[in-house]
């Protein structure tokens, strides 16, 4: 099956399993719809239901296949192998069901079946890589992939074939950048007068973040009358968190998961937060200064190489999780959240970093791909109408 010049096509995005891999994908496919109505576009994943809900919630379809991430524990090889070939054949058969015109890789081991699927059915693959230090499963698949989209440049040396290799940016949210207005606060509950910290622990949750936060609202509850917080915590750390603000006086907004992550940001003054390639390609398209606290146990470290890449141009303050006590937390945050002329310098290093365009970017790269191109929506109806 081929695109027509209506723009009927179909797009296959793999992978998923964490907001961080999820949402770029999920942005070019709104940009995608937005320009291509008649487009078909499908997400194929793991069988999580925050996954499901996030792509249903956007009114896209989602199938799910059986997947497992190997652990490298040779123990584990009979049931990774097993798992792993039995989501191939699923992911051949949907493939065939489904006759995609292209198939975008969006990472993370659930991107695994699907992509090889695609390439053995002959279908152009373009891998999109979050990362700075791009993942294991964007290496093996850059193999065979057409494109690989990167956020920042030097990401194409981690790759085999460089050549393919094109900085377009990370792609973000398509109502961001947000203006900030006193109405967001009336959003959250909290104050547009006072200085608001943003505390975003990802949809998986950052426990050991979330500890530090809960050991360090002592110190911060002094500063009570010009601070308060707003607190994403991930599902699994929310109940012990939202009491630990409930036992001191400082205003806040507790929440396991931030659906309008665009309003936070607009409303913040500084942002904690991790260091995935999303969140920090969200922040500096918003200009956000940040004290960023890389998570230890990620594949390669990549993500102190994500946080090296914003702090090294003056956009965030580098914190070692092994430094992470509640006192030090709370020095540094309260340190930066005092001094309005370093965040001033700290958002305008950020927007510079930024790509706003990258979603664009992607877009019209994937539209190449397409065996013949379609039009747009305005161009089309206007081809329409001037033809009666």
């Amino acid at each position: 099956m081929s695109a027509d010049a209506q723009g009927t096509f179909t797009i296959l995005f793999a992978g998923g399993g964490t907001g961080g891999h999820l949402m770029p994908g999920l942005s070019v496919a709104e940009e995608l719809r937005r320009r291509y109505p008649q487009s078909r576009l499908v997400f194929v994943g793991a069988s999580s239901a925050l996954e499901k809900r996030m792509v249903e919630r956007r009114r896209f379809e989602f199938r799910a296949l059986p997947c497992m991430k190997f652990s490298g524990s040779f123990l584990s090889m009979p049931g990774w192998v097993a798992r792993t070939s039995g989501g191939l054949w699923a992911a051949r058969r949907l493939v065939a069901e489904l006759e995609p015109q292209v198939i975008v890789s969006l990472g993370g081991h659930a991107a695994l079946a699907p992509s090889l699927a695609g390439v053995l059915a002959g279908i152009p693959l373009a891998v999109m890589e979050q990362n700075a230090l791009p993942g294991k499963v964007s290496r093996i698949l850059s193999m065979w992939a057409r494109e690989v989209y990167a956020p920042w440049p030097g990401t194409e040396e981690h790759f085999r074939n460089p050549s393919r290799v094109i900085v377009t940016g990370n792609p973000v949210r398509g109502d961001l950048p947000r203006p900030r207005s006193p109405e967001l606060a009336a959003r959250f509950g909290l104050d547009p007068h006072k200085k608001t910290l943003l505390i975003a622990c990802g949809s998986l949750g950052a426990q050991a973040v979330n500890r530090a936060v809960i050991a360090a609202l002592r110190r911060l509850e002094a500063e009570k009358s010009w601070l308060q917080v707003l607190h994403s915590t991930g599902e699994v750390s929310y109940e012990e968190t939202r009491a630990a603000y409930a036992q001191c006086a400082l205003q806040s907004a507790v929440l396991p998961f931030i659906e309008e992550m665009p309003a936070a940001y607009a409303l913040c003054d500084l942002a904690l937060c991790r260091a995935g390639g999303t969140t920090l390609a969200e922040l500096t398209v918003q200009g956000v200064a940040a004290v960023v606290v890389p998570l230890p146990s990620a594949a390669n470290d990549h993500q102190r190489k994500n946080a090296s890449h914003i702090a090294g141009a003056g956009a965030a303050f580098l914190l070692d999780q092994a430094d992470l006590s509640g006192e030090q937390l709370a020095t540094a945050l309260l340190n930066l959240l005092g001094n309005e002329e370093t965040l001033q310098r700290m958002r305008a290093a950020s927007l510079l970093v930024g790509r706003p365009n990258a979603t664009e970017n992607v877009v019209a790269r994937l539209i190449g791909l397409l065996p013949s191109q379609p039009a747009p929506l305005a161009t089309a109806a206007a081809a329409v109408q001037g033809g009666n």
